[in-house]
């Protein structure tokens, strides 16, 4: 004799099995989409911080320096790509540009990620 144990709704991230308290088939697939589209808001936080990334934000907290083209002198880097990742950091708020110098006057990066969505 096979006997089975119902789980009951829920849900699946990544390994971890969590409740889920179904109601409309409209509803199942709104937290479906809104589930996916934080996934995909944390994956481009996350993907900011490249290895390359982490040494550039590094050098620049040590050593302000008066231009791009330096600092990828420095870094031993190709211009093009020091000066695509100094655009993204700087749009994310981790460097400051005034004029050709780049700086980073911080002392430490804090993230967090909220999961409230999660909780049933």
């Amino acid at each position: 004799m096979i006997t089975t144990t119902k789980k009951g709704d829920h849900r699946h991230y990544g390994a971890r099995e969590m409740p889920y308290r179904f109601s409309t088939v409209e509803q199942l697939l709104a937290d479906f989409w809104t589930d996916v589209e934080s996934i995909r808001r944390k994956g481009r936080t996350l993907s900011l911080f490249t290895p390359k990334r982490w040494e550039l934000l590094k050098y620049v907290h040590g050593h302000p320096v008066r231009s791009v083209r330096a600092l990828s002198m420095q870094l031993k880097r190709d211009y093009r790509r020091v000066c695509d990742d100094v655009e993204a950091l700087a749009a994310a708020g981790l460097l400051e540009r005034s004029g050709r110098m780049v700086r980073a006057d911080y002392d430490a990066i804090e993230t967090s990620f909220r999961f409230d969505h999660l909780r049933q």
